[in-house]
């Protein structure tokens, strides 16, 4: 099909940075008549890995709801669902996300619910997600540390010390979340050099505009533990 080659050109181009060129061929590929809207969702989740909130918006609102079936749900709603997560439409994001978990069974899905529910102080709520994701998917370190970090906002610093020693065992994850989470549950055990070296981590590893926590947020803990 033309339109696979068209979104083929348009995700080359967005990776290469050549965001214009890029937005070119996307433009081609949405006026193809058989060109399925999955295809606009996962574009728009691209420009949302660039940051490019403002882009993603345009390209999110092209999307013909009524042209959502069996075939392309999963792919649509779970990156709708991290755009209105992203742009502020929290509770959009929550619902259609349990909606479409209800439906589809995925990895994914239960580590955008859970970090969702827990940012959102859903707590009981996001413990049984985040229990269920780590029986779906019991190695998953994305789920393990949503679950961590809710078993730490919950006030069980044992049993979230005891997920994240699970998650660390075996080889370093290279996202930051989980060390600044750690991090925090190290803090409030009074543990501050360990602390201090688990937020060391954190800026170590390489942050995305898809997550919440920024460089700043980590910074301004690890101050608190040089002070």
């Amino acid at each position: 099909m033309f339109w696979k080659l068209k979104y083929i050109n348009a995700v080359k181009y967005i990776e290469k940075g050549e965001k214009e060129k890029s937005y070119g061929y996307f433009q081609k590929m949405i006026k193809e008549k058989k060109c399925d809207i999955s295809a606009v969702a996962t574009y728009g989740y691209q420009l949302l890995k660039l940051g490019d909130f403002e882009c993603a918006k345009k390209v999110f609102e092209m999307i013909d709801k009524d042209k959502i079936n069996d075939r392309n749900e999963l792919a649509v709603n779970m990156n709708l669902g991290l755009y209105y997560w992203l742009t502020g439409e929290k509770d959009k994001a929550i619902k259609l996300t349990e909606e479409t978990l209800e439906k589809y069974k995925t990895t994914n899905l239960y580590i955008n619910l859970g970090y969702f529910l827990a940012l959102d102080n859903q707590l009981e709520k996001a413990l049984t997600v985040c229990l269920e994701g780590r029986e779906f998917s019991p190695d998953n370190k994305a789920i393990l540390d949503n679950l961590g970090f809710t078993y730490f906002k919950m006030g069980e610093l044992e049993k979230a010390e005891e997920i994240y020693a699970e998650l660390f065992k075996g080889s370093s994850p290279s996202f930051p979340e989980c060390y600044y989470n750690f991090g925090l549950v190290k803090k409030a055990k009074g543990e501050t050099e360990e602390a201090k070296e688990l937020f060391e981590d954190a800026l170590k590893q390489q942050f995305s505009p898809l997550i919440s926590l920024k460089e700043a947020d980590v910074l301004k803990e690890l101050e608190l533990c040089r002070e």
